[in-house]
């Protein structure tokens, strides 16, 4: 488990690193899925700070390996202006909710997950949000159709709270960069190559707490590495394929390692950041008697690793080499030789049939 977690954030950290150095962040989408112009890392750690005794946050703070996370918040604090002070954000928004109370009605069903799968998928094939939208609203129509049961409507409903939740995500951005040019206020963006690096050096950091059994202090820095994510997650689709890329990979492999660990009770945040990071919840897990994993979470993560084969196979060599077209062909075949992957597990063994030809799977 350990070495498919280290393997995972391995290639992960590759994918981030690809992505073009001149992007930059100017809005940010907080826990309650509002657009804001202050970053997550900033309210994650003044929230960090309040939480704990004034002489008990000083220790953690003080602690030799926080103190880089510590001087980057006050010194990007300064920059943007941000103070205790500023604005709230704007509220909620109704289509957020509306998401909310829908995707509960479908909780622990099959298709509990298919409209996050299906804005996830696209997002990593580098699809624009119209055609995002035209697939969550066909594949409503569909839930609709014939044969429709009144499971299958709640599901509809679900994917048409997405599409109308990106709607008004975007929106919302665009009302708040209007907003700030009619302030004439200039908008200035933090790098995102360097939130890349600042979360590459939380995670480290927390791994090298938790050894040292400061658990407090690794605590802090893996929920700093969260929130670094969540403020990349906050890019519109479509800017860079590379970074869509890599955004879609955290996303699984933070869903991935979440369910293994803690199954489906923890769920995220509504900028996508995990409820409890995936390091702290694997530390405690690791721990005396919670050291098992089911066979079939364990199969998730083998899938997961199947697929990010494929999608390495992919996406490597062969990138720059192959028209729109013969990409696309590529990525059909990549599909197909998954589907036909998958088709050949027994589901009660999750052993491969006999006659599949596991060679070739093995060696990708």
């Amino acid at each position: 488990m350990d070495s498919q977690y280290t393997a995972g954030r391995k290639d992960e950290q590759s994918l981030w690193r690809t992505i073009p150095r001149d992007i930059e962040l100017t809005s940010y989408i907080n826990e309650e899925g509002v657009t804001t112009n202050t970053p997550n890392f900033i309210s994650v750690w003044n929230r960090l700070v309040n939480d704990e005794p004034e002489g008990v946050a000083n220790d953690i703070m003080n602690a030799d390996e926080l103190l880089t996370l510590g001087n980057f918040v006050k010194t990007t604090t300064k920059e943007l202006g941000l103070s205790s002070t500023d604005a709230t954000p704007p509220p909620v928004l109704p289509e957020q909710r509306r998401l909310t109370t829908a995707l509960d009605k479908i909780a622990g069903t099959n298709n509990a997950k298919l409209p996050s799968q299906i804005v996830e998928t696209m997002t990593s094939n580098g699809d624009s949000l119209e055609d995002i939208l035209a697939a969550l609203r066909t594949e409503a129509g569909a839930k609709r159709g014939k044969f429709s049961t009144p499971r299958t409507k709640e599901v509809a409903n679900a994917l048409d709270a997405q599409a109308n939740f990106l709607i008004a995500q975007q929106r919302q951005a665009s009302e708040f960069a209007q907003q700030a040019a009619a302030d004439g206020t200039d908008k200035i963006g933090l790098n995102a190559y360097d939130l890349v690096r600042y979360r590459s050096r939380a995670l480290n950091m927390g791994k090298r707490l938790a050894a040292a059994h400061k658990q407090d202090e690794s605590r802090w820095a893996y929920e700093m590495a969260d929130a670094f994510l969540a403020d990349l997650n906050g890019l519109d689709i479509g800017v860079s394929q590379a970074y869509d890329t890599a955004r879609s990979f955290s996303r699984a492999f933070n869903d991935v390692f979440t369910r293994a660990y803690a199954g489906e009770v923890l769920g995220t945040k509504k900028n996508g950041a995990p409820k409890i990071s995936i390091e702290t919840i694997a530390n405690r897990m690791m721990t005396g008697d919670g050291a098992f994993m089911k066979a079939a979470q364990l199969n998730g993560i083998a899938n997961y690793q199947i697929t990010q084969s494929l999608t390495t196979l992919l996406e490597s060599s062969t990138r720059d080499l192959l028209s729109e077209t013969g990409k696309k062909e590529l990525k059909t075949a990549g599909k197909n030789l998954l589907e036909d992957f998958q088709s050949n597990i027994d589901q009660q063994s999750w052993r491969i049939r006999h006659g599949f030809n596991a060679a070739m799977v093995r060696s990708q």
